[in-house]
């Protein structure tokens, strides 16, 4: 079978957002399948190769691995803006709200870029189904495009939390806007139900794997080290988590220099707001961004 994954983060991106098509990509190649990997290119940087290289690369391409696809995106000065911050108070929220009522999607200039690649992907690779998955609805909006314009199916993956990413009250909108998808698959029991609650349909679980690696994570016996890793969703939630943290410390009478709160995540002000009252209780620590082997090591001597 030939077949188009589809997502944002290319494989070489040492982040999580890669491992998860990246992984099924290569375990799908592993069983003789011929799979094309379509992400967003390094860093945005425009890509050397033109349409004749590709089209020669994937004649001669040797099929036990994937095809990485990686598309820089069209230049557009108020997305740009957008992403580096620069957007007064009020015109990011215009512009968020008008990319996703004419593009279903913040990342127009990505998905632009994608495509112009049509009629390469549809003469020289010709995949037979379509998988991409929701970090952001533009990789839904490529593969949407994709299946209209070579009359094959498409299937959407949810890898992340659909309410999280999506503006409130837009959340059924977008939802409706991508109702002609084959099936849908999800990344854990959670999110299946959120596929049942917003899009109405059945979904099925596929999970992630995890690397067998042995990671040696120098755990420490004289600081315990509680990690908090990822997006944090919900404000009351992880107040209730950091309120058990801080009376179970209470109880236990330990020295603040016994205990390391850590958090490695881009939720930096939630995490803020509510760690403050964990402060002369224990050691508070945030991460900058981490690659995924450091991210390991710290998770591994987590107490």
């Amino acid at each position: 079978m030939k077949a188009l994954f589809i997502n944002h983060c290319h494989p070489d991106t040492p982040h999580v957002c890669a491992i998860r098509m990246k992984s099924f990509a290569q375990a799908m190649a592993d069983k003789g399948h011929q799979i094309l990997l379509l992400t967003e290119s390094v860093d945005c940087e425009k890509s050397e190769e033109n349409s004749e290289t590709i089209s020669q690369s994937l004649m001669n391409h040797n099929w036990s691995r994937p095809f990485v696809l990686s598309i820089a995106p069209e230049f557009d000065s108020f997305i740009t803006r957008l992403r580096q911050r620069k957007l007064v108070f009020g015109i990011r929220q215009l512009v968020i709200l008008l990319c996703y009522l004419n593009h279903s999607g913040v990342f127009c200039d990505w998905s632009k870029g994608a495509f112009k690649y049509r009629d390469l992907l549809k003469n020289y690779f010709r995949p037979q189904v379509i998988w991409a998955t929701f970090g952001n609805s533009d990789c839904w909006k490529i593969a949407q495009y994709m299946s209209y314009q070579m009359g094959i199916p498409w299937v959407a993956d949810i890898k992340d939390n659909w309410e999280a990413f999506i503006p409130r009250g837009m959340s059924t909108m977008i939802a409706n806007r991508f109702n002609d998808m084959a099936a849908l698959t999800a990344f854990s029991l959670s999110h299946k139900d959120q596929v049942k609650r917003i899009f109405n349909r059945n979904a099925e679980v596929i999970y992630s794997g995890f690397s067998d690696i042995l990671v040696d994570g120098n755990y420490s016996v004289s600081v315990k080290r509680i990690m908090v890793t990822g997006s944090l969703y919900d404000l009351k939630k992880f107040q209730i988590l950091v309120f058990g943290i801080l009376l179970w410390i209470k109880k236990r009478s330990f020295n603040p220099k016994e205990i390391e709160f850590r958090y490695a995540g881009k939720d930096l002000e939630i995490f803020d707001k509510v760690s403050r009252s964990l402060k002369g209780y224990c050691a508070i620590i945030v991460d900058n961004y981490l690659e995924i082997e450091e991210l390991r090591r710290l998770q591994a001597g987590a107490w």
